[in-house]
């Protein structure tokens, strides 16, 4: 059971809150809207399609963990568990996946079929794409889009601005996070962002979170947005700084980290400067 729950990644609430924030963000901008009950159907959602995304993830990649330094301890990679087990666990983490989509309308559920679709797909995209951390980023801010919907009841609001943002922000981690394993993804032959800008990754990470600054504040004019989310970008950007100077020092984990108080600092911000302009 230890091997199972370690598979699941439950342990490591980091992730977790990096894929809860795309999802909380339309909740902070429409504070008037949905219920404690939605909330918490999405709170959930993404607890248990997160630790869904783990076991599958590391199925996939159980002949490949074993040649990198920072898997090689994973269950799967050190055979400790059977794959009867694992998809036993699958199986029950996509059972209880499903009764919380069943509670949402039949477009979420849709939604929701693309998602379970992405969540499959991602693993392998690092064997066949050059830049497979653009697919992380589409899957990873899915949830943005659900919560949208769930919330607005329409596919055409200004809301889902925010979508291409949290994108952006995500390839932009999930790229530093790559950093760790570049040695050993050259070697083993699969693809990451990491490794596509090898010889220029400082300057990468810095246009990146560059343009993700302007999109922040251009989005906070556009959608009239109040003190509170300004200053919440401002505390960001110094986050993102200190991500820039930790990634031309090689220390990408202690980068990528921090991304988990960035994120919920920028919805906190929103939450805060939506609720100002209800009153």
């Amino acid at each position: 059971m230890r091997h199972l729950l370690s598979l699941t990644r439950i342990n490591k609430p980091q992730g977790i809150i990096l894929l809860l924030c795309p999802s909380l963000c339309p909740f902070a901008l429409h504070p008037d809207k949905g219920s404690l009950k939605l909330l918490c159907i999405f709170v959930l959602g993404v607890v248990i399609t997160r630790s869904l995304g783990c076991v599958i993830n590391d199925w996939w990649d159980r002949d490949i963990d074993p040649l990198v330094e920072r898997t090689k301890n994973r269950p799967l990679a050190r055979s400790l568990i059977d794959d009867a087990s694992v998809f036993m666990m699958a199986f029950g983490l996509s059972i209880l996946a499903l009764q919380l989509l069943l509670m949402l309308t039949p477009i979420n559920q849709l939604l929701g079929i693309v998602g379970a679709f992405l969540i499959v797909i991602y693993p392998l995209a690092k064997r066949y794409v050059k830049l497979p951390q653009a697919v992380l980023a589409i899957t990873f801010s899915w949830g943005f889009v659900m919560a949208t919907y769930a919330l607005c009841e329409t596919l055409y609001s200004s809301t889902y601005l925010f979508y291409p943002l949290w994108a952006v922000w995500i390839f932009l981690y999930d790229t530093i996070y790559a950093g760790s394993d570049l040695e050993g993804d050259k070697d083993i032959g699969v693809h990451s962002s990491a490794l596509y800008f090898s010889g220029c990754l400082p300057s990468v990470i810095s246009i990146g979170y560059g343009l993700l600054g302007v999109m922040m504040l251009s989005l906070g004019v556009l959608l009239d947005c109040k003190y509170s989310y300004f200053l919440s970008c401002l505390a960001v950007f110094v986050g993102f700084l200190m991500q820039i100077k930790w990634v031309s020092e090689l220390k990408y984990n202690r980068a990528f980290l921090i991304n988990q108080w960035c994120g919920l600092l920028f919805v906190f911000g929103i939450f805060i400067s939506s609720y100002l302009s209800l009153s």
